[in-house]
């Protein structure tokens, strides 16, 4: 799982908080253009229009730079399932619930290069594979949760059936959206399809005597 990260120093002052802003968008889009190794803390400044030494301000290193961005990641992937599952005698259909969250990731996929590169799991090793896994983990306990509380109940967020919709959208995100961050409406309408018949499909088989 995702979590806090460590060795930051938390800015109090508004023009700090604005200058650590931009550290954090220059890091996201450095690491998935560059990768972690050819990302440098000098480009990441650069971009951010700060100098070098005030990155050390606030961040100890460029992997707490990273830890940082991914944070901000995962609290974005709690967004995607903002106002789902949260009441559990309140249940929805599966499809509308597939929808919903498919929409929002395919969203949330088009204004966020890194997490594009890290969901996807396009770093194949180092600490981009790392953070990747640690949000398709963090994207995967938010589907079981929620599909705990899906109509019917029988289709529930087991620990084989929430990674298997984890991996279908990890697959065809890549396809719905690309590397500008442009979304093809026709391919995301087939990933919602794809998640929402696997589900029903599971709902079928768990239903059958």
């Amino acid at each position: 799982m995702v979590v806090d990260p460590p060795d930051i120093r938390v800015p109090q002052q508004d023009r700090s908080r604005r200058a650590v802003r931009r550290l954090l968008d220059a890091a996201e889009s450095s690491f998935a253009e560059e990768g972690y190794e050819r990302a440098s803390v000098r480009d990441i400044a650069e971009r951010a229009g700060v100098a070098k030494g005030s990155v050390y301000q606030f961040f100890r290193n460029k992997q707490a730079l990273l830890d940082a961005v991914v944070a901000k990641l995962g609290a974005e992937v709690d967004g995607v399932f903002a106002g789902l599952g949260s009441d559990p005698t309140e249940r929805r259909p599966v499809r509308s619930m597939v929808d919903q969250v498919i929409g929002r990731t395919v969203e949330l996929a088009g204004r966020r290069p890194a997490f594009r590169t890290l969901f996807a799991g396009l770093a194949a090793t180092g600490p981009l594979a790392d953070a990747g896994a640690g949000l398709r983990e963090r994207y995967r306990e938010r589907i079981a949760a929620v599909l705990a509380t899906a109509d019917p109940p029988s289709v529930v967020g087991s620990l084989p059936v929430s990674t298997v919709c984890t991996e279908i959208t990890r697959g065809l995100l890549a396809g719905a959206v690309d590397r500008s961050g442009r979304v093809d409406d026709e391919l995301a309408t087939e990933l919602s399809w794809a998640v929402a018949s696997y589900l029903e499909s599971v709902r079928d088989r768990t239903e059958r005597p």
